[in-house]
């Protein structure tokens, strides 16, 4: 009986690093729908155009385009005091045109 007592205890040792593996193991990938893909690219697309206007040093001429092409006339700006006058799209067009001409500074 004490036999199985000891081995009983030293199955239970295991027991919290068994869980610290398992809980530690990443998790699964989780699988985009085909409309998650599309918004994700129509999103990668918006911030590549944005960032090659910039490094171009073109964001003013092409900021009406970008944001005509890739936000909607209903765009939202979740930021208090974004928009100001008119809608949304024109308040990021209006920030947009005013980024001065070259690549941002590094950070």
């Amino acid at each position: 009986m004490m036999v199985a007592k000891k081995r009983a205890g030293m199955r239970l040792a295991w027991l919290p690093l068994l869980t610290g593996v398992a809980l530690s193991t990443p998790a699964p990938a989780a699988t985009n729908t085909p409309a998650e893909i599309v918004n994700e690219n129509l999103v990668l697309d918006f911030y590549r155009a944005l960032d090659a206007a910039n490094a171009a040093g073109t964001m003013a001429q092409q900021a009406r385009h970008i944001a005509e092409r890739y936000l909607s006339p209903d765009y939202i700006q979740h930021r208090e005091g974004e928009s100001g006058q008119g809608t949304a799209r024109e308040a990021f067009i209006r920030n947009a045109e005013a980024v001065p001409a070259g690549p941002l500074p590094p950070a």
